[in-house]
């Protein structure tokens, strides 16, 4: 695993959990979750949208090692609680807010909805696969993963590691996540997209989702300086930007308020 996922895997203490994300070779994001190590076992949390095409991925694989990979046995939950009728938990790493997940709960007491969960993932900046981006299309430097611990700089070899390397020590991310608001234009409702997101005649970004009024994509850095003070539209809509919780060091020089 540690050779196949992009984050931390064997420098992880049993019950600690990471975000982590499965590239391509080409160093694209094919999924991505959470990466819990367990007493005997490594849990990988991944969306259900994503779920056949990564445990296809990991079985190709995995073929002739001595790993065996397949679907978790126990129910899993998301909970505000540490503790309650379920056998383990851990938090999640990227945020207080997130709460915690929980395996073999027999009750739902307690559990997180989804889509408030859903909402707070968004509020925060934390792209969704299958709604925010599909496999295969962004770098890993896109969606902030090296801001929140899913990519690992100074671990070996794995899917993806060249291209991950080539960009990180040129120093150059020409893309970054922001979290677009259409409220004021759309209100809080939920539509499919595929609309690019203009400013000051520079094409910024692509939307693909709203979800609660919110979109997460990622925006060319360079071209968001050169349309500063302009305002921005996706659709006809006038938009507003704010970056992710993570993303405090590339949005200061952007002017670009901070999601808390």
């Amino acid at each position: 695993m540690d050779k196949l996922l992009c984050g931390p895997v064997l420098s992880l203490s049993v019950g600690e959990a990471t975000a982590n994300a499965l590239l391509d070779r080409s160093g694209k994001v094919v999924a991505s979750g959470l990466l819990h190590r367990r007493t005997s076992d490594f849990a990988f949390h991944v969306p259900l949208s994503c779920r056949d095409e990564i445990l296809r991925r990991l079985t190709f694989y995995c073929v002739g090692r001595d790993v065996e990979v397949g679907l978790g046995a126990e129910p899993l939950m998301i909970t505000r609680q540490a503790t309650g009728p379920f056998s383990e938990s851990f938090s999640d790493p990227r945020s207080p807010s997130l709460g915690f997940r929980a395996y073999g709960g027999a009750s739902t007491a307690g559990v997180e909805g989804c889509l408030s969960y859903g909402a707070t993932l968004r509020a925060l900046g934390f792209a969704r696969d299958g709604l925010d981006f599909a496999p295969g299309m962004h770098l890993p430097f896109a969606l902030g993963f090296d801001l929140f611990g899913a990519l690992s700089l100074d671990k070996g070899c794995y899917l993806g590691q060249e291209t991950v390397s080539k960009i990180h020590h040129r120093g150059r991310v020409r893309q970054r996540p922001f979290i677009i608001d259409f409220r004021r234009a759309r209100g809080e409702g939920a539509s499919a997209l595929t609309k690019p997101l203009t400013s000051g005649g520079h094409h910024l970004g692509t939307v693909h989702s709203v979800q609660e009024g919110f979109a997460i994509t990622p925006l060319h850095l360079d071209r968001l300086r050169e349309s500063r003070g302009c305002p921005i539209f996706c659709d006809g809509d006038e938009v507003t930007l704010r970056a992710p919780v993570f993303g405090s060091s590339y949005a200061s020089d952007l002017t670009v308020p901070t999601a808390r």
